[in-house]
């Protein structure tokens, strides 16, 4: 049961997560990655404020349960709030618990006790103290919280201050709580106390004995021992007495139920309830009460606790009360509305079907169709039964266009006012739906209309732009909206963990995450803006010319200009377009200046074997190179720390291969999609963070018109991968040449061109990192020592790996 944690002292704390007999127990994750411009977890710190005091984003089938059902609230114009909202927005449900920092300074409880144990003379040093003790099967139960040894440390400061560090009544105390700590692990004796002891010390040590018992699993020694002190007016502990006691009948109950535990439990726990407000603990009666409910009567709490899900306003555990549903819904209990209405949003395959089919990539497609059809038709019984709003997002989020029930669905969200808190979801799920059949025109006006909005998360405002690019009148209409601003900028982080100030949930509810870098228009994983996944396909499916003229656009940031103008650079080699190759090397003297001798050499050179040689040179020299951004690195720094490996070039002399990259290939980061998953199923809007339904990538008309032209052009990229990889590269294609060897042709026939020995060095630095093609490092390894044996790139090249 979850219940929140109080204060006191001597080590002691509140335990007992979602019912466990002793600890707190972890739940599975949310899936995947994370996109790097929509985020499911609600955004920046001003975006999570605008939603607990009521805006409504495009609501993500993906986002954890918790902020689901926030959403949930603000569809039925019910309040949150900060205080529920902030609680909602830590992981319970859907991730690993929050490791929750509450002191200024960032210190842990069992850091502070470490600490404090220093101030008492000959304390023996402890780098670590145990927490918890392992369970059957490979468990772990956490037994002693962060409260217990955060007040712990304030306790003996404050014996320390009293006493003196040097006295042996706080070293018998410190001896005793050490026992104390190291029973959160396995069981160890308490010491005797010395004779002679002070009062002081045998009060704590009743408190102390007492914890012990709690600790060991001795649950009634432990509430006979709290009683006592209850009873003792000479204890400075005695105002914790009857919840302490209230609180090992509790865990009695709950470790080993039975309908005696219960009611003394409860007893115990009335008792409590009796005292006068302000007593230690009355405030957790009701959460105490729960606990044991959800163990012998849970068909009433799940009651209990719809009621409180549904209240119009938001209660100070409303949290609680939320994950305690979850819980009990996980155990059978029928849920109530808002746990229905997120497992719908969230249809999943069941495992036993799953297994049936073994997993197969077709059938497994075919179960989560079928998932998400049901889904949508009970979701589209729901909203036909009671006409909300949230009923028709769910149907809205788990239709696609050409569904039968596409046409119907349109039809319901025009009529959504604006006023409906629904409604930026509905003209998001609108736009899904219609985007390849509405008039372009209209899209735009509709989108351009929500983009003026002043109300927009950055996450939103993402989503909206991503529709509005595949709407594009022009190539200049489609430069404003192929930019994204990122969520959450990883200059937010500090040791991949998110700022206290920043906001940004993200980080708490999975590791640090960034996009490969090449995407931002910063160095590395830096900076705030970047191509969108769906621009960057694309831009990817664009001819040669409008890529190149997309790369000069005054709207474009420096670092994407390079992206653009490089991967240019290689498509304009293999087209052997060399009015092209010499344009885009002036723009990329700039751009790339590192290599500036390489672009002048290119630019004066003329057209032959000399200029082919200059042009190649720049593929050996940069391996991150390639012809579409999806699988492009950028090179960046010094030559020397340019990144990523070479892919065997090859030039063809008639249309070999004319697909683009798998759309797929770019979602990767958002849904996690597979390789090989088809176009048709894909989402580089939302990247599946909005639903399961696909998005269908819309090409701009201007982009469609030019398809003749790019396909014309793909028909001469040759993807051959890497020589190494599981799946060997497809034989070379009839007629085709090898980049590395017209360059080792052409260094044979000119040995003393300036470039050669580099030349040959790089080529055998492409056969070491994947990109050779018939042994080609080892034979430029060869030549550059018979020919160039003192050179400085021969010294460079003691080996070849070919």
């Amino acid at each position: 049961m979850a219940v929140r944690a109080v204060r006191f002292g001597l080590g002691l704390v509140a335990a007992g997560v979602l019912a466990a007999a002793g600890g707190a127990a972890s739940a599975s994750g949310v899936a995947g990655g994370v996109p790097w411009y929509v985020d499911r977890f609600g955004g920046e710190p001003a975006d999570l404020d605008a939603m607990y005091r009521g805006r409504v984003g495009v609501v993500m089938a993906r986002a954890p349960r918790p902020q689901l059902y926030m959403a949930w609230r603000l569809l039925h114009g019910q309040a949150v709030g900060p205080a529920a909202g902030a609680a909602l927005s830590v992981p319970c449900c859907d991730g690993p618990l929050k490791n929750v920092y509450d002191d200024p300074r960032g210190e842990t409880g069992s850091s502070q006790w470490l600490a404090a144990r220093r101030l008492v003379k000959d304390a023996p040093r402890k780098a670590y103290t145990p927490t918890g003790r392992e369970q059957p099967y490979y468990m772990w139960s956490a037994q002693c919280f962060d409260d217990a040894f955060r007040n712990a440390a304030q306790t003996l400061k404050a014996r320390v201050a009293a006493h003196g560090g040097a006295s042996p009544w706080v070293i018998a105390w410190l001896d005793a709580q050490d026992a104390v700590f190291a029973t959160c692990q396995e069981e160890v004796a308490l010491p005797p106390l010395p004779a002679g002891a002070p009062a002081w010390l045998k009060a704590d040590r009743a408190y102390q004995a007492a914890a012990h018992a709690l600790y060991a699993g001795r649950t009634t020694d432990a509430a006979a021992g709290f009683g006592a002190i209850s009873l003792d007016d000479a204890s400075p502990w005695r105002g914790m007495g009857p919840y302490l006691k209230a609180r090992a009948l509790r865990r009695a109950a709950l470790a080993e139920p039975s309908p005696e535990r219960f009611t003394l439990a409860r007893v115990a726990i009335a008792d409590l309830s009796r005292r006068p407000a302000g007593t230690f603990g009355r405030d957790e009666v009701r959460p105490m009460l729960r606990s044991l409910a959800f163990r012998d009567r849970p068909r009433d709490l799940m009651a209990e606790l719809s009621a409180d899900l549904a209240a119009p306003a938001a209660s100070a555990d409303l949290a609680v009360a939320f994950r305690d549903a979850v819980s009990l819904a996980r155990l059978g209990q029928p849920p109530p509305e808002p746990l229905e209405w997120i497992a719908t949003l969230r249809p999943e395959v069941d495992d036993e079907a799953a297994l049936a089919a073994n997993w197969e990539p077709q059938a497994m497609a075919r179960l989560r169709r079928e998932a998400r059809l049901a889904s949508q038709a009970h979701a589209l019984r729901r909203w036909r039964a009671g006409g909300s709003t949230a009923w028709l997002v769910a149907a809205l989020a788990l239709g696609e266009p050409g569904d039968g029930t596409a046409a119907s669905l349109v039809v319901a969200a025009r009529a959504v006012g604006g006023a409906d808190p629904g409604w930026l979801t509905v003209q998001y799920h609108l736009g899904r739906l219609t985007l390849v059949g509405e008039p372009p025109a209209a899209t735009r006006a509709r989108l351009d209309a929500i983009l003026a909005r002043r109300d927009l998360s950055a996450s939103d405002r993402n989503l909206f732009a991503a529709q509005r690019a595949q709407v594009a009148a022009d190539l200049g209409d489609f430069a404003r909206f192929a930019l994204r601003r990122r969520i959450c900028p990883l200059a937010a982080y500090v040791d991949g963990v998110a700022s206290p100030d920043n906001g940004c949930k993200r980080e708490v509810w999975l590791p640090a995450h960034a996009p490969d870098s090449s995407v931002f228009d910063g160095v590395g994983q830096t900076g705030t803006v970047g191509f969108g996944e769906d621009a960057r396909a694309i831009i990817d499916r664009m001819p040669l010319a409008q890529r190149i003229a997309l790369s000069r656009h005054p709207a474009v940031p420096g670092q994407l200009r390079l992206d653009l103008a490089i991967t240019s650079y290689a498509r304009a080699v293999l087209l052997q377009d060399h009015a092209a190759v010499d344009g885009l090397a002036a723009d990329l003297a700039k751009l790339l200046p590192q290599l500036a001798p390489e672009w002048r050499r290119i630019r004066e050179t003329p057209v032959g074997p000399a200029k082919r040689f200059a042009e190649f040179f720049v593929l050996a020299k940069v391996p991150g190179v390639r012809t579409d951004l999806v699988d492009y690195t950028r090179p960046e720094g010094t030559v020397a720390q340019f990144q990523y490996y070479w892919i065997p070039w090859v030039l063809v002399s008639r249309p070999v291969m004319p697909a683009p990259p798998p759309l797929a290939l770019y979602q990767a980061d958002g849904s996690g999609a597979e390789a090989d998953d088809p176009d048709s199923i894909t989402d580089l809007t939302c990247l599946g963070e909005c639903g399961v339904a696909a998005a269908p990538l819309r090409l701009p008309d201007f982009v469609v018109a030019g398809q003749p032209q790019a396909l014309d052009e793909r028909s001469r990229f040759v993807r051959r991968e890497a020589a190494g990889w599981a799946e060997p590269p497809p034989p070379m294609p009839a007629g085709a040449v090898s980049v590395w060897d017209e360059m080792l042709a052409f260094a044979r026939a000119n040995p003393g061109h300036p470039q050669v020995p580099e030349a040959l060095y790089w080529i055998n630095r492409a056969g070491r990192w994947g990109g050779s093609h018939a042994q080609s490092g080892k034979r430029a390894f060869q030549l550059l020592h018979a020919r160039y044996p003192k050179s400085t790139w021969a010294k460079r090249s003691p080996y070849y790996y070919d």
